[in-house]
């Protein structure tokens, strides 16, 4: 058996389809004579993975490419230029040309060995008061982004402030509130899982700043304790992967898009015009990109492709869910400021379990730590809540957050109160409907965000005391 680790992931493979895809593989071509267990190491955005695969902390990892250059590897930055590669039909091209394996190579100098390179979401602006279509959108916008000098120059190419919460502290959707971030760049998986239309509505899908690629890598001393079988086992999966990967990454960006619209999020589309604008603002980007040996293989790579290689058919906006010009509107959610009023609803500590097979259903993640069974109990009461999620297996520890409510007649509106120690627990602002039936159970009805389908839809919240 071999171990991969990934520390960017949350704790689980469902953000990464094709690595999971990759895991399953292995089994599946080696009759399951080779099998790989996942082992996330803690919660980190710097490519620390890399590391600890280099010297032996587990055999195999993913991380995204991005990461690379902060690792001191560039050949790969030129897939995260903005509006470069700009749909998926280019990502699959760019891809299977030579040039993209020869670009993966260079991790070798980090001590590790390449096995793939998979595709992944495109990455769109989404912002807090107004779609980011053309130059004058951009000029000097603060956006929020994870650290890489790949993606930092994007953001700066197009006149905006690249924003990394390690950086500067404090929690993206507290900053967007706030005006420190007028937008982030994400794609259709973050953007929905993470509930981000609450607070940064306004999404742009063809102001495209690449696919968020990864890469997946071996400690070289796992494998040569291998047999040639096992190698050729484990090398035919990863090519398998990257092939899987662009042929089914975009499968799901229908149902993201009709999870995000049908809680507030709009839809707009740069002009011809605008984007070419922007594009222009890109040109010196592009330049250093074709001028430095060591992003200028793959640059031309992808710029040859992208002459020939037509775009997929557009996105299909949900109905209602396209931005107007004409009546822009307010989609930003309103959050409470503090303890609302209870109204009816009966206050007190309620229970239930969700197994790890409901973390991840369709489309829907659990937004509280690895995919693992575990206990929940709300405290509700007088306008004030609070969530203990208990990992049932006794080693991880347990997550507390808290916030406020307010009930209007059967709808109870809920706010994330937003405390640095305790990151993303829930999504910023949400409400559902309740009934409560003979035992004294609660049950909820009506639309939530998609991540809390386990806790609200799904879930029977039974009265403890």
């Amino acid at each position: 058996m071999l171990t991969l680790t990934n520390n960017d992931g949350g704790g689980t493979l469902a953000i990464a389809p094709a690595v999971e895809w990759f895991v399953s593989r292995v089994s599946e071509v080696s009759d399951g004579h080779l099998t790989v267990r996942f082992e996330p190491g803690e919660w980190a955005t710097d490519g620390r993975e890399v590391g600890a695969v280099a010297a032996g902390k587990a055999d195999l990892g993913w991380v995204g490419t991005r990461a690379f250059d902060l690792l001191d590897v560039d050949t790969l930055r030129a897939l995260h230029a903005p509006l470069l590669i700009d749909s998926y039909a280019l990502q699959a091209a760019v891809l299977a040309d030579p040039a993209s394996a020869q670009a993966l190579s260079a991790i070798e100098v980090l001590g590790v060995e390449p096995l793939a390179l998979l595709g992944d979401h495109l990455m769109f602006p989404a912002s807090a008061q107004g779609p980011l279509r053309s130059p004058a959108d951009w000029d000097e916008a603060g956006m929020w982004l994870l650290e890489s000098e790949a993606y930092a120059d994007a953001v700066r190419a197009l006149g905006a402030t690249p924003l990394h919460t390690f950086a500067t502290g404090g929690d993206i959707r507290l900053m967007l509130q706030t005006g420190e971030a007028d937008g982030l760049v994400s794609m259709w998986n973050y953007y929905t899982l993470g509930a981000d239309y609450q607070h940064a509505p306004y999404t742009v899908p063809n102001v495209v700043f690449g696919p968020r690629t990864l890469a997946l890598f071996a400690n070289p001393a796992s494998l040569a304790t291998l047999s040639d079988d096992e190698r050729a086992w484990l090398a035919e999966a990863a090519a398998d992967a990257t092939r899987w990967s662009v042929a089914h990454v975009a499968e799901r960006d229908a149902g993201y898009t009709a999870d995000a619209c049908a809680h507030g999020a709009s839809i707009a589309w740069a002009s011809d015009a605008e984007l070419a604008g922007l594009r222009e603002l890109a040109e010196p980007l592009y330049a250093r990109l074709a001028g430095d040996p060591l992003t200028a293989p793959l640059y031309a790579s992808i710029d040859r492709l992208a002459a020939v290689i037509e775009p997929e058919s557009p996105l299909v906006v949900p109905d209602g869910c396209a931005f107007d010009d004409s009546a822009p509107g307010n989609h930003a959610a309103e959050p409470l400021l503090g303890p609302g009023p209870p109204g009816d609803f009966p206050v007190g500590r309620y229970r239930y379990s969700v197994a790890a097979s409901d973390v991840v259903r369709g489309q829907e993640v659990l937004a509280l730590g690895d995919p693992i069974d575990f206990t929940v109990t709300w405290t509700i009461g007088a306008g004030e809540w609070q969530l203990v999620a208990r990992p049932d297996d006794g080693h991880q520890a347990s997550v507390t957050c808290r916030g406020w409510f307010a009930v209007d007649a059967d709808r109870v509106q809920f706010t994330l109160q937003l405390e640095p120690e305790v990151g993303h627990c829930l999504p910023l602002d949400w409400s559902a409907r309740w009934q409560v039936d003979a035992s004294g159970a609660i049950t909820w009805l009506g639309p939530v965000p998609g991540v809390l389908t386990p806790h609200f839809r799904d879930a029977v919240w039974h009265r403890i005391d």
